[in-house]
């Protein structure tokens, strides 16, 4: 290999890899969110439709349930608008700009930790963990 296409590559690679980074920060995240959501206990859908995706700062406004329900009733729906809602902030972030996953509920951890073991924050970063140790793969 000549110095000059070395030197083309490495350009190459110096202008790619912002968007690589950030098209991974997206995939890990979609992953953190996904695995949270789908294996966080649900009872009235106020603490599922709580997960927030952010920029620059984690986001703890609460909001009401997406679907409000009893008894899990409504964990399909609440679920399915929480992580619409999140990938949609997920897709839009761009190279730089921080992504944040919060839930601003003052009992959001009693519940991770009464939940299965491990938690849903444990399983949504082994998730995350796993995103990455495949980009890592690509790369």
């Amino acid at each position: 290999m000549s110095l000059r296409r070395l030197s083309r590559q490495m350009d190459d690679l110096r202008h790619d890899l912002p968007k690589a980074a950030s098209d991974i920060a997206k995939d890990v995240a979609k992953a953190v969110l996904e695995a949270i959501v789908r294996n966080m206990p649900v009872d009235t859908s106020l603490a599922v439709s709580n997960w927030q995706v952010a920029y620059d700062n984690p986001n703890f406004t609460n909001l009401p349930p997406h679907v409000p329900g009893k008894g899990g009733s409504t964990r399909a729906a609440s679920s399915a608008e929480t992580l619409t809602v999140g990938n949609i902030i997920i897709q839009g972030k761009r190279y730089g700009v921080p992504l944040h996953i919060s839930n601003g509920l003052d009992y959001i951890q009693d519940i991770n930790i009464q939940s299965s073991m491990p938690g849903f924050v444990k399983k949504g970063i082994d998730a995350g963990q796993n995103e990455l140790a495949k980009a890592k793969l690509n790369l």
